[in-house]
């Protein structure tokens, strides 16, 4: 299997000499890392994983941790929106019976 890639003569490619060898599985590590890292705003800082294991590591617990984020702040705001749910449903409930009844049609044609 050739592993060498044809790059454009001149291009940043050959300058860099990065035509010789394909990305490995280390480089596609290394960029879901960064993805995780820029996705769940840890951001890469002073203190950031060096090899793949620590990679793989780090990018297990920022996926936990935005998982646990987003079922606590879903727990939450059901829990907001259920508390008040009550009081819209009684006031739905009455408008409804009154729009239902002869006082407000009689109301209407008063007025």
């Amino acid at each position: 299997m050739d592993l060498s890639c044809s790059c454009t003569p001149g291009s940043w490619a050959q300058h860099t000499g990065e035509t010789q060898t394909m990305a490995g599985l280390d480089d596609y590590i290394a960029s879901l890392y960064w993805a995780a890292a820029t996705m769940s705003s840890t951001g890469y800082g002073d203190i950031h994983a060096h090899n793949t294991e620590s990679q793989l590591i780090a990018i297990a617990v920022m996926l936990i941790g935005l998982l646990l984020y987003g079922y606590c702040l879903s727990s939450i705001t059901a829990t907001l929106a259920n508390s008040a749910a009550p009081k819209y449903a009684k006031n739905y409930i009455s408008v409804r019976i009154a729009l239902q009844s002869k006082w407000y049609i009689n109301l209407l044609s008063s007025g």
